[in-house]
């Protein structure tokens, strides 16, 4: 059921971004200030390194590899040289390809390997929140490993918040901190993991928020 499920959730999102001509959404604006102070979400974006092959055939997807070396998935039994339903072209340092809804191969300008965004924020100045979103062509989220190290000039707290996403795409989480800093001294509060999907693993960048105590 958990296989079928994946399966229906990756093609009508893959379903719905052919009928709009995408093949997966714009990246997001990032926002990188390290001295943005409470109420300032701070995103970076999340990439991956290739798609993982084995656990791709256990949710029914085949990794192949271009001739020029780029990698991809497409539904297991899709024929040779057939690009019908195939995630982004992948090559570790070259531009990222996608496949156009009539089936040719677009150039992006674009890095290649992002897979979504990760955020944090201080809510108030005992309270963050973080959180993540991953494009529909990753697949569903099946789960992720996350921390947060809220740090002061003479204090330091970890926050394990592995688990389960909200929704297939998104899941975030809040928590109240007790860090001991004195006025005038800066808070962080530095977020980062990783999350599984059928496809691959997508990793934060780690974005960073900063108040001033």
């Amino acid at each position: 059921m958990r296989k079928k499920f994946v399966l229906a959730v990756m093609a009508s999102t893959a379903a719905a971004l052919s009928v709009m001509g995408m093949a997966a959404p714009a990246t997001a604006a990032v926002t990188t200030d390290p001295g943005a102070a409470v109420g300032t979400t701070i995103t970076v974006p999340m990439t991956f390194d290739g798609y993982n092959s084995a656990r791709a055939a256990k949710y029914g997807y085949d990794v192949r590899t271009t001739s020029d070396g780029y990698q991809y998935a497409v539904p297991a039994g899709t024929p040779a040289g057939s690009f019908t339903g195939a995630t982004p072209l992948y090559k570790k340092g070259a531009p990222t390809k996608t496949i156009t809804a009539a089936g040719g191969v677009h150039v992006d300008d674009t890095v290649t390997g992002d897979c979504g965004t990760s955020y944090v924020e201080w809510l108030s100045k005992t309270e963050f929140k973080t959180g993540y979103t991953i494009y529909p062509w990753d697949g569903p989220s099946l789960g992720h490993k996350w921390n947060v190290v809220v740090d002061a000039p003479h204090d330091i707290l970890a926050y394990n918040l592995n688990g389960l996403p909200r929704t297939p795409l998104t899941w975030y989480a809040t928590r109240t901190t007790e860090i001991q800093a004195s006025k005038g001294q800066k808070v962080h509060a530095l977020a980062g993991g990783t999350v599984e999907t059928p496809l691959l693993d997508c990793t934060s960048g780690q974005p960073l928020a900063t108040y001033t105590k």
